[in-house]
């Protein structure tokens, strides 16, 4: 069965004017045709074409006269136009036209006699492969009179090795060989008769140095060809003569060639380094003009920007130029600018935290439960409206009087609603119900579940971890500022939880856990001390004469103080650092004249929980040798033997 037939698509009817009956494709439906303004098409052409026909009608000595204003590429591209521009410039005739341009030109050698001046002009300025016709192709083997790319000169050169031997000559791996001829040679070496492929002058004691010596295959070959069809001797030695000084000459020339092309590239790296220069002071300028001159040495100092692609172009920076690259330096330069902005902000912001601390210390002395500087910059609003005021506008102590009434409201607030919750949280870990279980001794202490550290009202406020600095990570900028140059977090409360072995303990001290209260168990006669990880103790049960001996040891040790936990409550919190208790009354008695400071100038800043008690260290006879007395004043007491 024949496959069936597509069927042919009907045109659409077009009409150029209102259809009319007498038209054999007439419908009557076409009477509601409304012609519509015609829309005048545009000749799309390529241009003028032919403008160069009737140059050469002119008379040859004014096409001369022109030629001769050219440079030696555009000669050469004209020349390329046309058979009857090249069938002019290629004769013998316009010889005198192309040796008078390369003269003209950038200095330009000679042109090598073993080269026609048009592909000595093509050598010079035309930047494609002589084997394979692609470009760019920067890489010039003077000898060879070609430009070769690193794929073609793989597959047409031979690779010959040089060494230098024991015997101070040199040696080829190998040596020139003519099938089926003897020459009357021991030794010939390749690049007596050869061109190399090099990209500066032969220097015959640069050859060792070479990691490869390349000729051509199909100069190696030429040369083996003639030599095969010298029939004598003496037509081997004319040969030979002949080309060792053909190409001696040919390498003389090669060195004036070389030096005039490094002077072209070093002339051409300097102009675009200066046009580069004026490029990047033109787009310093134009960024000036926008109101980048407070940012403009961050911007230019930039490495993304200093090496843009649209920035170090060597090309001047025109008006055209600039409204099409405008966009784009603007989205490097914008961020720029910002980050200075942030970064100014940021070092303001700062100054006034210092001034804030101070105006802090002279509301109220420093406690160390109270809220941090952190707390007091991030929850209170018009702490916030100071700080981050306009970094013109000054900011003093003064500034923050507001704080003398907003500062007891905002602590109490702070401390109820820490203290509802640790409520709330007792009453769930404990199953009890009571009206205050943060007066109850088992209901006060609570385990961090950060650092599984014990902590107790009101001592909870300051525990350690609210030291660490952390930032959200979806914090804005003003709350990055303040957490990174503030020493405490803010507390929370969600990370406290009643240790569940504490009733055993109380059980311990012989009280009962559900009515023994923080009072009576600070009035409990076994005593307890404090003791940091890195100093385990063996702890025994004393007796009571051991127990009478310890108590003067111990009364001793509360008001010696050396360990480094403390701080000044009359300075700012951020110009201190830990001091020992010794330390900290010098500085009361030095800088604020105070010869008796009472507890409530001395803040306890330590990054544990809590103070307890200096331990004390009974020694007996056989230990008393083993402990030196630098060592007993170590740990803030006097150590005695006991009998």
């Amino acid at each position: 069965m024949p496959p069936a037939r597509k069927a042919k698509r009907k045109r659409a009817q077009t009409y150029d004017s209102p259809p009319s009956s007498e038209d054999e494709n007439y419908k009557p439906e076409d009477e509601k045709y409304q012609p519509e303004p015609a829309v005048k098409k545009v000749k799309r052409t390529r241009g003028k074409r032919g403008n160069l026909a009737n140059f050469l009608s002119m008379p040859l000595d004014v096409v001369y006269e022109v030629l001769l204003c050219l440079d030696p590429m555009d000669l050469l591209n004209l020349a390329r136009t046309s058979k009857d521009f090249r069938r002019l410039l290629m004769s013998q005739n316009s010889a005198h036209v192309w040796k008078t341009v390369i003269q003209d030109a950038d200095d330009i050698p000679d042109c090598p006699a073993d080269l026609s001046p048009p592909s000595f002009v093509h050598l010079l300025y035309q930047s494609i492969c002589h084997n394979c016709g692609r470009g760019p192709c920067e890489k010039i083997y003077w000898e060879c009179r070609a430009r070769y790319c690193n794929r073609c000169k793989t597959q047409i050169s031979i690779d010959y090795n040089y060494r230098y031997n024991s015997d101070k000559d040199y040696s080829i791996r190998n040596n020139l060989q003519v099938p089926n001829v003897s020459l009357p040679f021991t030794y010939l070496p390749v690049y007596a008769l050869v061109p190399l492929m090099l990209e500066g002058p032969f220097k015959l004691g640069n050859l060792p140095k070479l990691k490869e010596l390349l000729v051509r295959r199909a100069d190696l070959e030429a040369v083996q060809r003639e030599l095969s069809e010298l029939k004598s001797e003496d037509e081997i030695y004319a040969y030979i003569k002949q080309r060792t000084i053909e190409l001696e000459k040919a390498r003389e020339q090669t060195e004036d060639l070389v030096d005039w092309r490094e002077n072209k590239v070093q002339f051409r790296i300097k102009n675009n380094k200066r046009l580069q220069a004026e490029r990047l002071k033109g787009i310093e300028d134009k960024l000036i003009d926008l109101g980048y001159e407070p940012y403009i040495q961050q911007i230019m100092s930039m490495t993304a920007f200093k090496t843009h692609p649209m920035v170090i172009q060597a090309k001047a920076l025109t008006d055209r130029i600039w409204n099409n690259i405008e966009d784009t330096i603007i989205g490097i330069a914008e961020p720029v600018k910002q980050a200075v902005l942030r970064r100014e902000k940021e070092q303001t912001i700062v100054a006034r935290l210092h001034v804030l601390d101070e105006a802090l210390v002279k509301i109220r002395l420093r406690k160390r439960n109270d809220a941090s500087l952190r707390d007091i910059a991030l929850f209170i609003p018009e702490v916030k409206g100071v700080l981050t005021l306009p970094n013109d506008q000054a900011v003093t102590t003064a500034d923050f009087d507001f704080l003398r009434t907003a500062l007891p409201e905002f602590e109490e607030k702070r401390k109820k609603d820490a203290r509802e919750y640790l409520c709330g949280q007792a009453k769930k870990d404990l199953g009890i119900d009571v009206e205050d279980p943060l007066a109850l001794a088992v209901g006060s202490v609570f385990a961090c579940g950060a650092c599984r550290r014990l902590c107790s009202w009101p001592h909870i406020l300051a525990h350690s971890c609210t030291t660490r600095c952390q930032t959200p990570s979806n914090a804005d900028h003003y709350v990055n500022i303040i957490v990174d140059n503030t020493p405490r977090m803010t507390w929370a409360a969600s990370k406290y939880r009643v240790p569940e072995k504490l009733k055993a303990l109380i059980e311990a001290y012989g009280l009962d856990p559900l009515t023994a209260t923080v009072e009576e168990m600070d009035q409990c006669p076994l005593e307890h001390h404090l003791s940091s990880g890195c100093q385990p103790a063996n702890w025994k049960v004393v007796d009571d004469a051991q127990t009478e001996a310890a108590r003067p040891l111990e009364a001793f040790a509360r008001g010696m103080g050396t360990d480094r936990l403390w701080t000044c409550a009359r300075c700012p919190r951020m110009e201190q650092r830990l001091v020992s208790r010794h330390e900290l009354e010098e500085h009361m008695s030095t800088k604020h004249n105070l010869a008796k400071p009472t507890d409530e100038d001395f803040v306890y800043d330590s990054p544990l929980s809590e103070t307890g008690a200096t331990n004390v260290r009974l020694l007996d006879e056989k230990e008393k040798g083993q402990w030196r007395v630098d060592r007993y004043k170590s740990n803030t007491a006097a150590y005695f033997p006991l009998t």
